[in-house]
């Protein structure tokens, strides 16, 4: 049975791993110790040794098969299941019956990146215009909430303040669409469904009511950021907030941060701490590393969320801080975690 669970393991494990994990196992004891230790407790130390082995390869590959799931790229970035911030204040509207979009063009007191972008490429001629136009007019788009694919990567926010200790898990109507907004792109505007197929811009143009969704790339500029603007009420399936799914969501992502910070990341090089994250959002390519993987699933590329041991303590703490208390307020159909 033992070996049944090594097998499986190392099926999902990366070289990495699987060599650390290798070498861990057939490190062997010197003749002299050996004889020195009677056979009955040999073999019982052995046996603990093995299974110790095989949960820290089965930690490993469930972490690393999670981060992967986090990880977010300009060719694949069609996600049903998105996670937002917000204040007590906002759940205890919500809960009110006030709606989850409530984002508008000036909510902050000038036009957000996102709205001055669209406003750019309206004005303009280049490919996208009339979608962009379409995005920035009709009245069913016009008000938004701002998201990404995991608590962890937005929760200490791009500026000097976090958006909320509260968590909202929001997942799209199966047949809604995702906008990619990449204003430096040869291609500034893009559409795909939720399997990441390809739509025509004049079908989207044509049916604004079925967009969910803008992944919004900006990643030349002096921060580096990206985000999902959920912008459509009618292509949200579901919302909930303060569920225990979510504070299991919550925990999974606190015990990959912890992992991460003592084991694979503990030792970085000072040059894997510098590199920007930005650099790995591009394409999604063949074989990742957990840095690779790392700098892929976060959406700001600022100081506080390099992978140095400091900076992954303290997210841990902010998201133990989070909120998961209270009663379950949930909207329409929420999908289930596996």
């Amino acid at each position: 049975m033992a070996y049944g669970r090594v097998r499986s393991a190392l099926a999902h494990a990366t070289p990495g791993l699987l060599l650390s994990f290798l070498v861990g196992c057939g490190r062997a004891p010197s003749v002299g110790a050996e004889l020195a230790r009677p056979p009955e407790i040999r073999a019982a130390d052995d046996d603990h040794a093995q299974e110790a082995a095989v949960d820290a390869a089965e930690e490993s590959a469930s972490s690393v098969a999670e981060l992967r799931s986090y990880a977010v790229y300009h060719d694949d970035y069609a996600r049903e299941r998105l996670y937002s911030w917000t204040s007590a204040e906002q759940v205890q509207a919500l809960r009110s019956g006030g709606p989850l979009l409530v984002a508008t063009a000036t909510s902050g007191g000038r036009p957000t990146a996102y709205i001055r972008a669209l406003d750019e490429l309206a004005e303009g001629g280049a490919s996208g215009a009339e979608l962009a136009r379409a995005l920035r007019q009709d009245p069913v788009l016009r008000r938004h909430r701002y998201a990404w694919v995991s608590g962890f990567a937005t929760v200490m926010g791009l500026g000097p303040r976090g958006y909320g200790d509260e968590l909202i898990a929001i997942d799209l109507a199966a047949r809604a669409w995702i906008v990619k907004l990449e204003p430096a792109g040869a291609e500034p505007l893009s559409v795909v469904d939720l399997e990441g197929r390809p739509v025509e811009l004049a079908q989207a143009v044509a049916e604004p009511a079925r967009i969910g969704a803008v992944y919004h790339v900006r990643d030349r500029e002096p921060t580096p950021f990206r985000e999902y603007v959920i912008c459509n009420p009618a292509m949200v399936a579901g919302w909930s907030v303060r569920t225990p799914e979510l504070a299991a969501q919550l925990d999974r992502e606190r015990r990959l941060v912890r992992w991460l910070a003592e084991d694979p990341f503990a030792r970085l090089p000072e040059g894997a701490l510098r590199e920007p994250s930005a650099s790995a959002w591009a394409r999604a390519p063949a074989d990742a590393d957990l840095v690779g993987l790392w700098r892929a699933s976060l959406a700001f590329d600022n100081d506080r969320y390099r992978p140095s041991l400091g900076n992954l303590r303290k997210l841990g703490d902010t998201l133990a801080g989070a909120a998961v208390g209270g009663a379950p307020l949930v909207s329409g159909s929420v999908r289930t975690p596996p």
